[in-house]
């Protein structure tokens, strides 16, 4: 499948998908707190490789008709995971899991039922330059006792630098190290980059071009 659009998102979380997964087809997201279907959408580009996915978001937008992932708009805080996944026939081995709620990010994170379901990537936002760390604190402690890695701590975001505001750590990138060669990962660990820098860090790929 061709790509024919370039990231919108704050930190190329989805140029960070693609490329830890060398360009995937047919892969399975859930994105909680998606926002707009397409501006600054963490999800909507890996549909062009064939993905599919769940996205919750508590405001409705029409254009999700246009989205192949199923769309709820309803409050991500209230939701029984368990049924929703398998309701909508999640695997148990989800690719992305993308959390995005701002300082409800680390209570939502708890409402995860990882005694059923694995996932290889997970992106959740702190907002460490703008809220308590405690947030951080409390989203490391669950991800680690689960048995995740943190990959990338304290990505900046680019959507800021491209605006000239004050920017800072905004999110972490964890993996689940079951699924990835180690050697491989420690190319890519880093911390207190922006997100761009992350994705300098995989090089070219012809995929890019095609």
């Amino acid at each position: 499948m061709k790509l024919t659009s370039v990231s919108s998102t704050d930190a190329n979380q989805d140029d960070f998908v693609m490329k830890m997964f060398n360009y995937k087809e047919q892969g399975y997201f859930v994105d909680l707190g998606s926002g707009a279907p397409f501006n600054a959408s963490n999800t909507s580009r890996l549909e062009e490789l064939g993905w599919t996915g769940i996205c919750i978001d508590v405001t409705q937008n029409r254009d999700y008709r246009l989205r192949r992932c199923n769309f709820f708009a309803t409050d991500a805080l209230k939701v029984d995971y368990n049924n929703l996944f398998e309701k909508c026939g999640a695997p148990e081995v989800i690719d992305f899991l993308s959390l995005d709620i701002d300082e409800y990010s680390t209570e939502l994170l708890k409402l995860m039922p990882f005694d059923k379901y694995k996932f290889k990537i997970i992106t959740i936002e702190h907002d460490a330059y703008l809220r308590d760390h405690q947030f951080r604190i409390d989203q490391r402690e669950v991800l680690t006792n689960q048995g995740y890695t943190l990959l990338c701590a304290d990505i900046w975001p680019d959507s800021l630098r491209k605006l000239n505001l004050p920017g800072g750590p905004f999110e972490d990138w964890w993996v689940n190290e079951e699924f990835f060669d180690a050697k491989f990962l420690d190319t890519i660990r880093c911390e207190n980059i922006y997100g761009s820098e992350v994705i300098k860090k995989f090089g070219f790929s012809s995929k890019e071009i095609m």
